[in-house]
């Protein structure tokens, strides 16, 4: 599933593709009410088809069917939402931009939240995404044994001269010279000598 925005940055339609083939299979357009009154962000969908909206200027997520029919909304309390993900099993995780994750059931009824930085309160200072972790099942069958790590012959370390590539710093600041690029050649003992590049 994936949202199409229009130009003032907000979604007003969802794509949705075949994950294995990415055919798209059909696009769901999102109420208007709800695409010109928030600025849609995140968008997840369950098992069953329903979406799930969430945007930047209202505190609600909307619950849509598969074809976009608005099902419910709920108030999340929050503002500036711009990261949602759902499980198997139906719990929604709602990341805002104050730092706070808010944690919510598909009938979108109950709200819980708690802080994920050690700061809030700064609007629209942080830049965080959700999702949730799974146990990485164990191997069926043990897997082949590691084959012996070679033993190697020390050899003397070869001598090789030193090359520092080096640049006017004035360049960085827009002032000054025009650019003057060096390559320094240096030995162990010897002095160095420079080439100048283009």
């Amino acid at each position: 599933m994936w949202e199409r925005y229009d130009a003032s940055g907000g979604a007003t339609d969802i794509a949705v593709f075949d994950p294995t083939t990415m055919a798209l299979l059909k696009d769901i357009s999102i109420p208007s009410n709800i695409a010109l009154t928030d600025n849609i962000r995140a968008v997840a969908a369950d098992q069953s088809g329903n979406v799930y909206l969430c945007g930047l200027h209202q505190p609600f997520v909307f619950k849509l069917d598969g074809n976009g029919v608005l099902l419910s909304q709920g108030q999340t309390g929050f503002v500036y939402m711009f990261s949602i993900n759902i499980d198997e099993a139906g719990r929604i995780i709602i990341a805002e931009e104050d730092g706070h994750v808010i944690v919510t059931e598909p009938t979108l009824t109950n709200f819980s939240s708690f802080p994920a930085v050690n700061q809030t309160g700064f609007s629209s200072a942080w830049a965080m995404f959700v999702s949730f972790a799974r146990t990485v099942p164990a191997p069926i069958q043990p897997g082949p044994s590691p084959a012996p790590t070679p033993v190697f012959t020390p050899t003397p370390a070869p001598t090789h001269n030193i090359l520092v590539s080096s640049g006017s710093p004035s360049v960085i600041s827009g002032s000054g010279p025009p650019a003057t690029n060096t390559l320094w050649e240096s030995t162990r003992l010897a002095g160095r000598r420079s080439r100048k590049a283009p």
